[in-house]
């Protein structure tokens, strides 16, 4: 989308709103990411800067709240998992790192630890991932 100046040379893009991406352009974002910026044997992102957004390298990234960062546009929040018979053990689960990207009214993009992603789209404004990540957790975990 680009700005309604009326002269439409003067239109610039708008980049802070309006992506609206195709489910299958947002999934190939979403692997983009998921594979540290590479494709096909080639890096189009900048590898150690994807790998701080994911999480994958020490720096934490912004607290937000006691449970939610925030790294190169990407969120992150902590969910504990609940036990199940397959993986996350015994006791209370897991707790899982999940960096997710976040659209207008509860659109959610979760990149999880084991490798799947998960989409949520919606819009009824429901920011709360827990119970998103705990069902997709029970299907493929990722802490055994």
């Amino acid at each position: 989308l680009t700005t309604r100046d009326p002269d439409p040379a003067e239109r610039i893009p708008t980049l802070g709103f309006g992506a609206r991406p195709t489910l299958d352009q947002a999934a190939r974002i979403a692997r983009l990411f998921a594979d540290e910026g590479e494709h096909q044997g080639r890096q189009l992102l900048h590898r150690e800067r994807t790998r701080e957004a994911l999480g994958r390298t020490g720096w934490e990234g912004y607290r937000v709240d006691r449970h939610t960062r925030y790294r190169h546009a990407f969120w992150s929040t902590t969910v504990r998992t609940r036990p199940s018979a397959r993986g996350c053990g015994g006791g209370g689960g897991c707790a899982v790192q999940v960096p997710y990207m976040q659209g207008h009214g509860g659109n959610h993009i979760l990149l999880l630890p084991s490798g799947v992603i998960v989409f949520q789209l919606m819009d009824e404004g429901d920011e709360d991932i827990t119970e998103l990540v705990r069902r997709a957790e029970r299907v493929v975990p990722s802490c055994e």
